[in-house]
């Protein structure tokens, strides 16, 4: 496990997907400057939140990258056999290439979050606000969050690249997760708050948004961008609960990936 957890962290590092990416979220950290600019009382609150949008969408886009390039293109392209001749559980190669992954993620988002910081303090310079964002606890427990965020998304990717011949379906099934996943919650509570506005429609799509919240995780809760932006106090009860969902349907999807990877023929 330890081989592939190397070979992975090697593969992240010297790939140009990341090197452009990083480009990209400077450049996004750049624009989100100019968007503070536009704010003439709160420019480091619309900064930072601007900014993190940045670094979720940044984020997502390299984590199901990865999980095809990890599993899912050994696959297509064979080299996946080289991986199973060795005398170790199949299991090893996935655990590997996830911990490699997450790794990869963390690093990621701490560079990223950095230059975040960066932008933010540099665009509230000049100006004292009367509601200040917070860049200590709050900042790095909304990175945190985020990071758990990806992490099971990738474990979905990671899930959906065992089970695919087609290349790039992982990429576009793991987006299509990943949008549903964030907008469960949202759209679960524009449905709750319609009272009398449309019963027809809210009654026709409640029962579906019912079943998705048994088999999707909401990852909406794991946007907590709110305590940073207007200095809250974390709930802990709150986080913990959410916390808890994150990791077990991480640990759903690792198991998932672990069970039909080893029934799983190569020809």
């Amino acid at each position: 496990m330890y081989q592939h957890f190397l070979i992975t962290l090697r593969s992240g590092l010297r790939s140009h997907v990341l090197q452009s990416l990083l480009a990209i979220g400077v450049l996004m950290m750049g624009a989100a400057y100019l968007a503070g600019t536009f704010s003439p009382r709160q420019p480091a609150t619309v900064t930072l939140d601007v900014g993190f949008s940045f670094v979720r969408a940044v984020g997502l886009i390299l984590v199901l990258f990865w999980a095809y390039e990890f599993v899912g293109r050994e696959i297509e392209r064979r080299t996946i056999f080289v991986s199973l001749t060795y005398p170790l559980p199949r299991s090893h190669f996935l655990f590997g290439r996830y911990l490699g992954l997450l790794v990869l993620t963390v690093l990621v988002i701490a560079l990223l979050g950095a230059l975040l910081a960066a932008t933010t303090l540099l665009s509230g310079l000049n100006y004292d606000q009367g509601n200040p964002v917070s860049l200590k606890g709050p900042f790095l427990l909304a990175l945190a969050a985020l990071v758990l965020d990806l992490a099971v998304v990738a474990s979905f990717g990671m899930l959906i690249a065992v089970l695919s011949s087609t290349p790039f379906l992982p990429l576009l099934v793991g987006l299509a997760f990943a949008v549903a996943a964030r907008s469960l919650g949202p759209a679960m509570e524009y449905l709750t708050q319609m009272g009398g506005k449309d019963e027809a429609l809210k009654s026709s799509l409640m029962p579906v948004f019912e079943v998705l919240r048994w088999t999707l995780p909401d990852l909406s809760r794991l946007d907590i961008r709110y305590y940073p932006l207007y200095a809250h106090q974390p709930d802990t009860g709150f986080l913990a609960g959410v916390f808890l969902m994150a990791l077990g349907y991480i640990g759903l999807m690792l198991a998932l990936s672990v069970w039909l990877f080893r029934r799983r023929q190569f020809n």
